[in-house]
């Protein structure tokens, strides 16, 4: 890993859930996603954070399906 120039970083939860990921460009963020999970662990919720831009945020259902806004 010592020569690439590009990678992706995950973070887990206790139960294994990935909660972040973010891409690493020359040592910086260059998107990150961070998710939130509801009681029967379906994602529910998702953060997309790009650099120089708005935060999108996308909803799921209780099946894990996208929810239009």
């Amino acid at each position: 890993m010592g020569h690439r120039n590009t990678y992706f970083r995950g973070y887990y939860d206790d139960q294994d859930r990935l909660m972040v990921c973010q891409k690493i460009v020359y040592g910086e963020i260059e998107f990150e996603h961070r998710y939130e999970y509801n009681g029967s662990d379906q994602l529910q919720r998702a953060v997309i954070i790009e650099a120089e831009e708005d935060p999108k945020v996308l909803r799921f259902d209780s099946l894990g399906k996208p929810v239009a806004e």
